[in-house]
């Protein structure tokens, strides 16, 4: 019974600590956005990519992001 409680004592720890972590990574990422630009006069294209070289050929999606 005792190494049950212990076990559980400390995954509580390892959880709380894992929960600390995140927040931290959260307020992070909240501070270094916190000037991103989020107007109206922003905008994103899709356009689709073919790039030809050699035997091979390249395909895929080019994404635009232009703030005016």
């Amino acid at each position: 019974l005792k190494n049950y409680y212990e076990r559980n004592r400390d995954l509580c720890f390892i959880g709380m600590a894992a929960l600390y972590t995140l927040n931290i990574i959260d307020a992070a990422v909240d501070a270094h956005l916190m000037t991103f630009d989020v107007s109206d006069n922003l905008s994103m294209h899709v356009q689709p990519y073919y790039f030809p070289s050699g035997n091979r050929a390249w395909c895929g999606l080019n994404l635009t992001l232009t703030c005016r």
